[in-house]
């Protein structure tokens, strides 16, 4: 037997609005497993990094190291600003602004210190802490 979307109440618009948050709620589990894997795995390579070798050497650069690993979180604006302000994104993003740019440029440079301090402190203690003590105080 052959069930009619009209039997079921359901019509295909509803079944694509569907479909979509389906596939809108993956994207997003695979996106925080991937931050998590990317979370552990940098802080054991960070540690590794720091401690000393057979030679009794170690890359000590705390702040390089911060530096080096915020800066490189900017390669995410880019698919953003694609997906916000180019037809990529659907029809493109239309969005009203609810902050004002200089709002959003102040709010963001207090929070981009506190968060370079907050990283730096961090990398810091990898040396003489385990990596999930570490990031059980920090989170």
């Amino acid at each position: 037997a052959v069930v009619s979307t009209q039997s079921t109440g359901i019509d295909e618009g509803e079944r694509s609005r569907r479909k979509a948050i389906i596939l809108s709620r993956c994207c997003a589990l695979l996106c925080v497993f991937l931050a998590v894997v990317d979370w552990v795995v940098l802080a054991e390579v960070i540690q590794k990094l720091q401690e000393p070798d057979e030679k009794g050497e170690s890359y000590n650069k705390p702040m390089f190291l911060c530096f080096c690993i915020r800066t490189t979180y900017m390669i995410a604006f880019i698919p953003y600003v694609l997906w916000k302000y180019t037809p990529v994104g659907g029809q493109g993003r239309h969005d009203a602004e609810p902050f004002s740019s200089l709002y959003m440029f102040t709010r963001a440079c207090v929070l981009n210190v506190l968060g370079y301090i907050s990283g730096y402190t961090w990398y810091m203690s990898l040396p003489i802490t385990s990596v999930s003590a570490n990031t059980a105080i920090y989170m």
